[in-house]
């Protein structure tokens, strides 16, 4: 059975005031304890000597706005008006230091650039400073006049008093913001922005408070001042840490932050449970047995972030962990609160504040799961960080709870929209880690720590917000309260795979003082028993017990961590110290074992390079080397061009990834060397080597030329090294180390390692070069001599320095001439003549080639070939027949373009005679392929003896083509100086071995005849 009860009754006794005014002191109270923290600190720090001034100027400004949180705290707290202005006199001496000494602060802050103007307005507030002190001390610094207001009651100032407010913020408005525009306009405000920020906010919300002063009811905004207080502060001592991360882990800020509130915590619950409760009052209880759940689970989450956080302060993953831990100590803390059937409204407020604290979880808790799966946070964590901080400005509204039910098990406080929103808010976050874990679920490396800590997260987180439907209205046990269960697998992950978060030295300090501790605890609580009333039943003894008892004993054991940790962290330090001192020497002798195997392993690779004359070879084992070694994926070698403007790439190897097209394109790139940008044209002009571990730079990309900065941004490289190849004091190249899938990570060693090796192989490569060139010059000149004479007779040539000329008895010769040449020579250029003849002799040796013909010469327009020739042919008379028909045909082809573009055209004459010839190569210098004999003079005359356009051929060649070709007989016609000699003009193929109808082309059936041995004979 379950009831809505009402939360505010109405506020007639003190106690019942003080709880329903809490809210609005909250603010100021926290104002207050960050001052008083802050002012202390400064003081302390001040007694360096280092800027004394400064810091004792900073510390009386947070010690007097603290005074001011506490002032305006108080008068939200305090009922009766005579207690409240006693104690407003009592603080107000402090509270009136105020605008001096932030005067003060502001000469420090702008260098004392402007010490005249900050000295009349310092004279200024501290006339109306003393003017206020000698009223507060003579009584008559107020009217002893209230100004009721919904949050708080204000005593009206005299007028002192109110001339001291005015006129500081006069002064601050007058002199102190035009000096800060004036310092900014003239001088840089880089490294004080803070300080400008949060000095500028901290009197602004100074200024707020006039109004109240003056009757109007507006929340006063300094009670919110331990917030420009600490962005003041990050200022101020930024000088003595590098970041808040050095803040809060290397100086354990955060470890004693964490340590002292909880500390505090423990105490208060300690000394309510003793002093402020009797067994008598859990006979009332009807829930005894279900308070010691949430207990239980409070007692070993706090002692585990006692533990993880009290071994390893400087560790950030011990930091949050305990953070988290404590998040769900607060948790518990207000179901404890509920159980212990408290006034409605003093438990409604104590579980506000719990859940002040319980709105971090969200942040607190993504970060430390990150931190476990040892992965960045997510770059969105800041939204979470503004709304966890929400959630700890809400928890103080009204729309936290608006009520309370009765359940079997105890009172559980009605949600309100707050509640539901912490609900969303810690599912979200839930929801990312658990996302983010299960992506990296298979990663190489599992982390059973951070598995184990995800686990834990989230099922603490989930059996939190189990928590929700009996605070709306359903009668569910709030399985949150069982997070013992989920501490349990904690504790035994940081036991099992703690590893390095628990093995310092707090730890085991701590546990040879635990056993003292505790037994100093068992012995107060055994007097505590005696002492207790005894008509109280054993039950209700055993549970005050237990409930004053777990905070004790909590409190022992963070005292040993907190107590230790001076002498704890100096042993720390200590062998720490020793251990890195063990750590160098092994990495010393790694490192001297490393560069010894590196450096054998350099010298088999330059007695191999040595064996090596093949460029390609050569640079493919540097790669395979250098991507071993230092984990370079791509190189390129350069050469200096012979006008030494640019340099061209000689090998080049990519990753597998880039395309051919490109790849291609990158090795026909030239680097320009004038440039005034570049790294290469930079390495060219010094000859030293340049190392760039990180191209994302901005300078570097600036520095770079035009080609350098579109390969870097193409293949997206991350570092490259640039090693000068230098011959006789020359530079003549460079060697590119490069590499697109990491950054590449060099020592000095390594790159004097990587330069040696420059040094060596710019000697093997400029010999594997010239080497190169001699095989070019002589492929040349092989290739050349290949194209004037036929490879047996240039082998005998190069072999016996002569060639014996061969009779040959069955050869055929071809020879062509162009009609009307003279002619058509009138109307061309010499330039324009020349290229119509070579595109013909192109063709004509083209189609000599394809026909096994050996061309011989060209003499002016006449060409000359023959078949048969240096290695005896069947066919010779067939094979010339042939490419006289395609000669023919291309001209043929050639005269139809002409006549179609009106230009002039040759015509051509081609005669073809087979006989007995001699040929050789004869003579001493320019040697040339000849033949000699009648046959050759004939195959002339049937040349001359023929007509345009046809392939005119003797009685004798004609005896050997008959049977494949359709021939026109001319009859017997008179040669110069061969008289009548029979001869044939050849139409074309005969039908049945011809493709087509003009005979041009020959089929299968040609081909397979002429295959067949004695088909033809002499």
């Amino acid at each position: 059975m379950r009831q809505s009860l009402s939360f505010f009754p109405p506020a007639i006794t003190p106690d019942l005031y003080f709880w329903d005014m809490l809210p609005y002191a909250v603010p100021g109270l926290l104002t207050f304890v960050v001052g008083m923290v802050l002012g202390i600190i400064s003081l302390v720090r001040a007694t360096r000597r280092e800027r004394f001034g400064y810091y004792v100027s900073f510390g009386v400004t947070c010690i007097a706005f603290g005074a001011l949180g506490l002032v305006i705290s108080l008068r939200a707290l305090i009922q009766d008006t005579t207690t409240l202005l006693r104690w407003n006199t009592y603080i107000y001496p402090f509270v009136v230091l105020l605008s001096p000494a932030s005067t003060h602060l502001i000469n420090y802050i702008l260098d004392k650039k402007f010490q005249r103007a900050v000295a009349f307005a310092a004279t200024l507030n501290w006339l109306f400073t003393l003017s206020a002190l000698f009223s507060i001390f003579t009584g008559r610094a107020f009217t002893g006049d209230f100004l009721q207001y919904s949050f708080g009651k204000f005593p009206v100032a005299a007028l002192p008093l109110k001339l001291w407010g005015a006129g500081s913020a006069l002064t601050f408005i007058t002199i102190g913001l035009p000096l800060f525009y004036l310092y900014k306009k003239r001088n840089s405000f880089a490294g004080k922005h803070l300080l400008f920020f949060g000095h500028s906010l901290l009197l602004i919300l100074t200024i707020s408070n006039l109004p109240s002063f003056a009757g109007f009811p507006l929340f006063p905004g300094a009670t919110f001042s331990f917030i420009p207080m600490c962005i003041m502060a990050y200022g101020v001592f930024n000088s003595d840490f590098r970041n808040l991360k050095d803040f809060f882990f290397e100086k354990n800020a955060l470890f004693y932050i964490l340590n002292v509130i909880a500390g505090v915590v423990l105490l208060s619950l300690t000394y309510v449970i003793l002093f402020r409760f009797s067994p008598a009052h859990y006979e009332t209880l009807n829930w005894q047995t279900w308070l010691l759940i949430p207990v239980g689970s409070i007692f070993f989450v706090v002692a585990l972030a006692i533990l993880i956080g009290g071994t390893n302060p400087t560790n950030p993953l011990n930091q949050y962990g305990a953070f988290s831990l404590y998040i769900f100590g607060f948790l518990l803390l207000s179901v404890i609160i509920g159980g212990l059937s408290l006034k409605p409204l003093m438990a409604h407020r104590i579980e506000q504040l719990c859940y002040m604290v319980f709105g971090l979880a969200p942040s607190v808790q993504l970060r430390f799961a990150y931190l476990s799966l040892n992965r960045p946070a997510p770059k969105f964590r800041r939204v979470l960080d503004i709304l966890s901080l929400a959630l700890c400005i809400m928890a103080m509204t009204p729309w936290l709870f608006t009520g309370y039910f009765e359940y079997p098990w105890g009172r559980i406080s009605q949600a309100g929209p707050v509640i539901q929103i912490f609900g969303v808010v810690g599912f979200l976050a839930i929801a990312i880690v658990l996302r983010d874990w299960w992506k990296s679920r298979n990663r190489a490396n599992p982390n059973q720590l951070g598995d184990i800590s995800v686990l834990y997260l989230a099922t603490g987180g989930l059996m939190t917000l189990g928590n929700l439907p009996a605070t709306m209205g359903i009668e569910f046990y709030p399985i949150g309260n069982l997070t013992i269960i989920p501490t349990l697998i904690m504790t035994y992950a940081i036991l099992k795979y703690g590893g390095k978060t628990l093995k310092t030295e707090s730890l085991r300090i701590s546990a040879l003082l635990l056993p003292f501790a505790f037994a100093t605890v068992g012995g107060f609580l055994y007097f505590v028993w005696y002492a207790l009333p005894e008509n109280a039943s054993t039950s209700s003894r055993i549970l005050h017990l237990i409930l004053a008892g777990v905070p004790l004993t909590l409190f022992a054991f963070l005292a040993t961590f907190v107590l230790i940790r001076p002498v704890a962290a100096k042993i720390d330090i200590t062998l720490n110290n020793l251990q890195v001192e063990k750590d160098r020497a092994l990495h010393s002798k790694r490192e001297t074992e490393r560069q010894k195997d590196e450096t054998e392993k350099l010298n088999r690779l330059l007695k191999s390079l040595n064996e090596e004359i093949d460029l390609k070879v050569i640079m493919g084992k540097v790669q395979d080397y250098v991507a071993e070694s230092f984990g370079v994926d791509w190189h390129a070698l350069y050469g200096v061009t012979s006008d030494k403007h640019h340099l061209q790439m000689l090998s080049l190897h990519v990753d597998g990834a880039v395309p051919e097209a490109d790849r291609k394109a990158v090795e026909k790139m030239q680097m320009p060397l004038g440039a005034a940008k570049g790294a290469h044209a930079h390495v060219i002009r010094t000859m030293k080597a340049f190392y760039v571990p990180n191209t994302k730079s901005r300078r570097i990309l600036e520095a770079s030329s035009a080609e350098e900065y579109a390969i870097l941004q193409r293949y997206d490289l991350n570092s490259f090294l640039l090693l000068p190849l230098v011959l006789n004091n020359e530079p003549v190249g460079i060697l590119d180390f490069s590499s697109s899938k990491g950054k590449i990570n060099l020592s000095r060693d390594d790159i004097s390692r990587l330069s040696i090796l420059a040094e060596q192989i710019t000697g093997i490569i400029y010999g594997s070069r010239l080497f190169k060139q001699v095989q070019e010059e002589r492929e040349k000149s092989e290739k050349l001599l290949l194209n004037i004479l036929p490879k047996d007779v240039a082998i005998e040539l190069k072999e016996k320095g002569f060639a014996e000329p061969v009779q040959f008895d069955a050869v055929s010769v071809l020879f062509t001439d162009f009609q009307g040449f003279t002619k058509i020579a009138e109307f061309l250029s010499p330039s324009e003549l020349i290229k119509e003849l070579d595109a013909c002799f192109v063709q004509f040796d083209k189609i000599t080639e394809r026909h096994r013909l050996e061309k011989l010469k060209t003499i002016g327009d006449s060409y000359m070939c023959a078949g048969g020739i240096p290695k005896p042919s069947d066919t010779h008379a067939i094979d010339c027949v042939l490419a006289a028909i395609e000669i023919r045909n291309f001209m043929a082809q050639m005269q139809e373009i002409k006549k179609s573009l009106g230009e002039p055209y040759w015509e051509l004459r081609i005669g073809i005679h087979s006989g007995p010839l001699i040929a050789g190569a004869i003579g001493e210098k320019k040697f040339a392929y000849d033949v000699w004999g009648d046959t050759v003079n004939t195959a002339s005359r049937m040349e001359s003896s023929g007509s345009p356009g046809k392939v005119n051929i003797s009685g004798t060649t004609y005896e050997l083509i008959k049977e494949f070709f359709r021939c026109e007989y001319r009859g017997k016609v008179g040669a110069k100086n061969k008289g009548e000699v029979d001869m044939y003009y050849v139409i074309g193929l005969k039908p049945e071995y011809a493709l087509d109808s003009e005979g041009r082309v020959p089929n299968g059936k040609f081909w397979s005849a002429v295959m067949l041995p004695g088909a033809l004979t002499a």
